[in-house]
């Protein structure tokens, strides 16, 4: 955009006080942007409504004091938990285009702003742009052409390669080009689009770029490239919370527990009632190894409103990764205690697992004697459990009395999938499990290492232990080794194939 064509615009833009209401200051605005409405009775002029809000979130997005949300009526700024909402509309005055946008602050209820223009279409939400924040960043198109074709192709979802030949360089058109093909499932046409973009250097839009090596890295289940994708995304738009908690989580799935500590902090400052991004914080400092702040976080954690039950799991759930068993098991049963519901007895498991390891054989059947009478007792309406010899099973299986548990299922046809399982009968089971029981490492160690990679670390113990067993056998002992620091925690997701876990765990720890 000419800068003389802007000053002329701004020059001509009128702000319009009159019977506005002094707006409250906020050091963030979160600004909901509309479809603005088309007064001219030209259908063929319909682009522009869209055009408007997208236009002008692309030219304030990433700025320090405004997060931009788009939505289709004013109650999806609500939802949304907006600030101000923008509403807008166009018509034709004296055979020139006119726009009016009001801004209404969502607290008071009052319009604090009003805005009038008799523009083009591009230099007129350039005008209104720069007018919401001063700092807005021009338009990367200047052929209203291109983006009426980029704004249909958005609506159809076809023509997006005739837009980009009119603005090749137009990042945010590649982003929803991507998106597109990706929604469709065409992956490889997806990914085509994003080198294609990505190997233009006069691209603009930093932000548009890093998205578009975001959804690259999704689809080719790239974590660490996620990861670090999401960083940039949430660098240049620190204030935008969905891509900070977003690069928080996708840093932690990635086991890179300094930088999620630093994301999640930094979305606790964005949204400071979501306990959740606290508990977050505990998880990521014990496994950076820090227990103790890991515990100190968690024990603040579990002093806010209706988190004391999830608080000792928690904390359970740290001190059980370090091995300090005898804490885990008290916080567990405390738990349980609390909320015996919030995990359907599952704490109860997860005690005896620690009693266990602590050295009481005895004691951890009692406890999980407990668990079992919970489950078949305690629960109404449960689902289906299965019986007593089962859940007993899995437990002897689990802490190394292979022999008794499979006495115990002898002769009981219902359960001949575990056995296969627990016999390792290669031929029977599923391509991951099959190559383990086949001492066929160097196949399954790819299989084995993307699926602890796709796994989030409070959902890892499975993965995590099969492809420790494979970089052990395969001569990678140090990296095996890395892998076992922390404790694993089977999940009840896990199912059958739980009762894997701690047999070799241990034995790959000796």
């Amino acid at each position: 955009m000419k800068r003389n064509l802007l000053v002329s615009t701004v020059l001509g833009l009128l702000l319009g006080m009159a019977g506005c209401t002094k707006a409250p200051v906020r050091p963030v605005e979160k600004l909901a942007l509309l479809p603005f409405e088309n007064l001219t009775g030209d259908a063929t002029l319909d682009w522009i409504s869209s055009a408007a809000p997208a236009v002008l979130s692309n030219q304030l997005t990433g700025l320090p004091k405004v997060v931009i949300y788009t939505g289709a009526a004013v109650r999806d700024a609500y939802i949304q938990g907006a600030t101000r909402v923008l509403h807008g509309y166009f018509s034709i005055r004296g055979g020139k285009p006119h726009f009016e946008a009001s801004l209404e602050d969502l607290e008071t209820r009052k319009i604090v702003q009003h805005y009038s223009n008799d523009a083009a279409v591009l230099p007129a939400l350039d005008a209104l742009a720069h007018t919401l924040d001063g700092g807005a960043k021009p338009f990367p198109v200047e052929d209203p052409l291109a983006v009426e074709g980029w704004i249909k192709a958005l609506k159809t979802q076809s023509g997006y390669e005739e837009a980009a030949a009119r603005a090749p360089d137009f990042g945010l058109l590649y982003v929803t080009w991507a998106e597109s093909l990706s929604l469709k499932n065409d992956r490889e046409g997806a990914l085509r689009v994003i080198s294609q973009a990505l190997a233009r250097p006069t691209l603009k839009g930093a932000i548009d770029r890093a998205r578009l090596e975001l959804i690259k890295a999704e689809l080719e289940g790239n974590v660490g490239a996620r990861a670090e994708a999401f960083d940039k995304v949430a660098k240049l738009s620190p204030n935008d919370l969905a891509a900070v908690r977003g690069a928080a989580e996708n840093n932690f799935r990635a086991h890179r527990y300094a930088a999620a500590i630093e994301g999640y902090r930094a979305a606790l400052v964005l949204e400071p009632e979501n306990f959740a991004l606290l508990n977050q914080i505990g998880y990521s400092q014990a496994l950076n190894g820090d227990l103790a702040a890991g515990k100190a976080t968690l024990e603040d954690y579990s002093k806010k409103p209706e988190q004391g039950a999830n608080g000792a799991d928690s904390l359970g759930e740290i001190h059980f990764y370090h091995g300090k068993f005898a804490e885990a098991e008290k916080y567990f049963l405390l738990s349980h205690e609390k909320n015996p519901t919030q995990t359907g007895g599952y704490d109860l498991y997860k005690a005896a697992l620690a009693h266990w390891l602590s050295g009481d054989v005895a004691g951890a059947d009692a406890i999980h004697q407990k668990y079992i009478d919970y489950l078949t007792k305690q629960v109404t309406g449960a689902p289906t459990v299965g019986p007593r010899e089962l859940m007993q099973a899995r437990s002897e299986r689990t802490t190394g009395r292979a022999d008794a548990a499979k006495r115990r299922l002898q002769d009981r046809p219902e359960y001949a999938a575990l056995l296969v399982l627990w016999n390792g009968d290669a031929a029977k089971l599923p391509p991951s499990f099959a190559l383990l029981f086949a001492k066929r490492f160097a196949e399954a160690t790819e299989l084995w290492k993307r699926a602890y990679e796709q796994s989030g670390p409070s959902t890892d113990a499975l993965p995590r232990t099969m492809y420790a067993w494979c970089l052990s056998e395969t001569g990678h002992k140090a990296e095996a080794k890395e892998l076992l620091k922390y404790y694993a925690m089977p999940q009840q997701a896990d199912g059958i194939f739980a009762t894997l876990v701690y047999p070799r765990f241990l034995e790959l720890r000796k």
